[in-house]
């Protein structure tokens, strides 16, 4: 039985949401075309079956004008040395999380049964002072109860991420926005048929890894990221758990988040 529904209809306004920004995302190292742009705000704004209306040419063209802004920023965001991504940090990840306490989840299934024994908890927002985004499964619809077992992590993952959390809220008074927790290989491989930045084995599906985004749309002060101070100060917390051999970070440019894996107790 096919446990996820692969039409994927949004309203227009939802493109610029992460999900949206990230179905749109070019491959790795390269920079999206006019017309490759194109096509792909079509495939988010263009959906044949859905209830919302089709964008005016008029909502097209602001919604392109500001996709290539955001676009133009992502080019230009710095990523440090250390949080540089690519094939031999996404294997070092997977060698961190096989371990018998992180099981990787194929199924639903599994990620019911890895919940029911303890090895995947549920992530309270407030625990953490989180924002968990609601666009957290728009790459791929799923049934609500599927969406609960979407933010799950393993103990060891979510008291890291709580502490990333409390400590940005307690600088900032604000809270950090998660977009996205767990994942399971059922879900991955639909979302890579979304998604050509999503890999074909992740770290996600082990219950060790979450995103946390960058992204901050004001385009009418032409700012697309948090302030600077923020985001210097997240990276310098990752830097901080990285070095006491915590987590593997990276700063992914395309989806504007940093990509954080918590390194398991018996490997740390």
């Amino acid at each position: 039985m096919n446990m996820l529904r692969r039409n994927f209809c949004l309203a227009p306004v939802i493109l610029l949401s992460e999900p949206a920004l990230a179905l749109a995302s070019p491959s790795p190292g390269t920079h999206p075309t006019v017309s490759g742009t194109k096509s792909r705000l079509d495939t988010v704004l263009g959906c044949a079956k859905s209830s919302h209306k089709a964008p005016s040419p008029e909502e097209h063209a602001k919604n392109l004008k500001l996709y290539r802004a955001i676009r133009e920023a992502q080019q230009k965001e710095p990523i440090p040395g250390w949080m540089q991504g690519g094939k031999a940090q996404h294997i070092q990840e997977l060698r961190s999380v096989r371990t018998p306490r992180t099981p990787r989840a194929f199924t639903f299934s599994d990620t019911q049964g890895f919940l029911e024994d303890g090895r995947l908890v549920q992530i309270v927002p407030d625990l953490g002072n989180l924002q968990i985004g609601d666009t957290l499964w728009n790459e791929v619809c799923a049934t609500a109860e599927q969406r609960q077992l979407l933010k799950l992590l393993s103990p060891r993952s979510a008291n890291v991420l709580y502490r990333i959390g409390n400590a940005f809220h307690k600088e900032f008074q604000t809270r950090v926005k998660v977009t996205s927790l767990n994942r399971n290989h059922e879900y991955v491989k639909a979302l890579a048929a979304k998604n050509s930045n999503a890999a074909v084995e992740s770290s996600h599906e082990y219950g060790t890894t979450f995103d946390i985004s960058y992204l901050q749309i004001l385009p009418e002060t032409n700012q697309f990221f948090l302030p600077q101070k923020q985001r210097d100060f997240l990276e310098k917390f990752l830097f901080q758990l990285r070095e006491t051999g915590t987590v593997h970070a990276i700063k992914e440019r395309w989806k504007s988040c940093y990509h954080v894996c918590v390194i398991p107790e018996s490997r740390s």
